[in-house]
């Protein structure tokens, strides 16, 4: 039996500075910012395949940050992305 993944029921664009990230409310409540949006916010627009490396760099509380990926259904497919409460603190 497959595990049931969350689904996106509302997209969006969250404006910071000069960056729009694409975010999703899922049906589970959560909120999520797109692998993508949260690359183009981090580092200005470029995108990287080892995400999970670049995360573990981040100091956070003198250690580092572990954030587990979400993948979710969006429209299109398939998409990955972080809880977006992670990255308010």
């Amino acid at each position: 039996m497959s595990e049931k993944l969350p689904t996106s029921e509302y997209h969006g664009v969250l404006p910071l500075g000069t960056i729009e990230v694409d975010c999703h409310v899922l049906n589970t409540g959560q909120r999520v910012i797109t692998q993508r949006g949260l690359w183009r916010l981090l580092l200005s627009g470029t995108d990287h395949g080892h995400f999970n490396r670049y995360l573990a760099r981040i100091p956070y509380d003198d250690k580092p940050l572990e954030v587990a990926p979400i993948t979710f259904r969006a429209p299109g497919g398939l998409a990955h992305g972080y809880a977006a409460t992670v990255f308010l603190e």
